[in-house]
């Protein structure tokens, strides 16, 4: 029998601590506890534990606590994040059972709104009542083709202020979650404003990692129409980087599939609902949320 509960002090380090053979912060196992205590990112979530019948650890994950804006207004909801279980306890069904657990707990204070990225195969989560949403990736070469068109100027580093009316649904970003969405990074972050020749410009989040530029936010739209400008400005973002290639994720409608935009290779969206007729279901199915790269956990 799992007990399941919300981490202690100790429970929670011992639960950052068993995932560094997978999701190491430091390859030294103390630095990297300490990093992981230490992250902005991690303090924003409460952290449960499943203990097996020697109360060793079985299981851990973390819910951080989002709303979702969409048809009839305001929800609110949790992003699950950090699912783990260490490989001595694996294959005992320990994480099925701590998610219905934990979710079972936050509807009963009123939270009955879901989220992840799977970076296992979705039919663990689908399940246990998730939906698959449709969520895409692009990788574009780096590339000054396009620097005649587009000028730069640089702004200090702040979430874009996409406009949500484009989007069916989504998070919605209040001040506290804007400001946690910038400290929460590690990597070196820069913030543009780009405009083209023909008028056409927006914002663009980035933040530098040794393999890539990453697009971290972008006000651009993401269309079929609009595709070929943006992608020739984060092709120019990257070379002025020095990076071999831009990476993120697509914010829009299903890509058209000579765009080169592909099906999330990993972290794919998934949500789930406690509502037993939720009319949101069918629109989370066919349409992606207002959700950024910024927003992964």
């Amino acid at each position: 029998m799992l007990r399941c509960k919300i981490a202690s002090e100790a429970e929670r380090r011992l639960a950052f601590a068993s995932v560094h053979p997978d999701w190491p912060h430091d390859p030294d196992p103390a630095v990297h506890l300490e990093r992981r205590l230490a992250s902005v990112q991690h303090q924003r979530a409460a952290w449960f534990v499943g203990l097996d019948e020697s109360d060793q650890l079985g299981v851990s994950l973390g819910v951080y606590p989002i709303t979702l804006f969409g048809p009839g207004g305001l929800r609110p909801a949790g992003a699950i994040g950090a699912v783990y279980t260490p490989a001595a306890q694996r294959g005992r069904g320990y994480a099925s059972e701590l998610l219905r657990q934990v979710m079972a707990w936050s509807a009963e204070r009123g939270v009955q709104d879901w989220i992840l990225f799977s970076d296992i195969p979705p039919s663990f989560y689908e399940r246990l009542g998730f939906v698959t949403v449709p969520s895409y990736e692009h990788h574009t070469p780096a590339s000054d083709a396009a620097a005649s068109r587009w000028a730069l100027g640089e702004l200090p580093a702040r979430p874009c202020p996409v406009d949500p009316c484009a989007f069916e649904w989504g998070v919605h970003r209040d001040p506290d979650y804007r400001r946690w969405l910038i400290h929460k990074h590690n990597a070196p972050l820069r913030a543009w404003y780009a405009q083209r020749d023909d008028g056409f410009g927006g914002e663009v989040l980035t933040a530098l990692t040794p393999e890539a530029l990453l697009i971290l936010e972008s006000d651009l739209p993401h269309h079929p129409e609009t595709w070929p400008a943006v992608e020739g400005l984060y092709a120019l973002l990257a070379h002025r980087a020095g990076l071999p290639k831009a990476e993120g994720w697509w914010t829009g409608a299903a890509p058209p599939p000579s765009s080169g935009v592909v099906p999330r290779a990993e972290g794919a969206l998934m949500w789930a609902s406690a509502r037993a007729e939720d009319p949101w279901r069918l629109m989370v199915a066919r349409s992606g949320p207002r959700l950024h790269l910024s927003e992964h956990i």
